[in-house]
């Protein structure tokens, strides 16, 4: 998260106005590896890279892999059934399509919280006057 964060908020500063942005006259913040010392700086390792996002994340993640491993085994079941003439061995196509289909889902479902994350940080950002 803190890599995420430290990305996220660089990203949202407008390019010429790096230093301006930054609250800083000189030196200029012109690398990434400075910009992560000035915030770290400014407002603390947790305060500044940790802290922002970080609950909708965790709720994304957990969401996204509880619905992911959820619905693959009865999509497997259906696109694959046992007892067929092959002894009840599952195809690997059909386990292959399970694993995206139930990843497409659990994506969809946490990709809101993913949304909420990258607001918080950016708006972290912005209060900060980083934006």
């Amino acid at each position: 998260n803190p890599l995420d964060s430290l990305r996220i908020r660089w990203q949202v500063i407008p390019s010429g106005n790096v230093a301006l942005a930054a609250g800083r006259t000189k030196p200029p913040i012109t690398s990434v590896v400075s910009f992560a010392r000035h915030v770290a700086a400014t407002e603390g390792l947790w305060r500044g890279l940790w802290a922002p996002g970080l609950g909708p994340n965790c709720l994304a993640c957990a969401c996204s892999v509880g619905v992911r491993l959820g619905f693959y085994p009865a999509i497997r079941d259906t696109l694959s059934p046992q007892g067929g003439a092959d002894g009840g061995t599952k195809r690997s196509g059909a386990m292959l399509a399970s694993g995206f289909v139930a990843g497409a889902l659990g994506y969809a479902a946490a990709a809101p919280l993913f949304l909420v994350k990258t607001r918080l940080q950016t708006s972290g950002a912005a209060g900060a006057g980083h934006s």
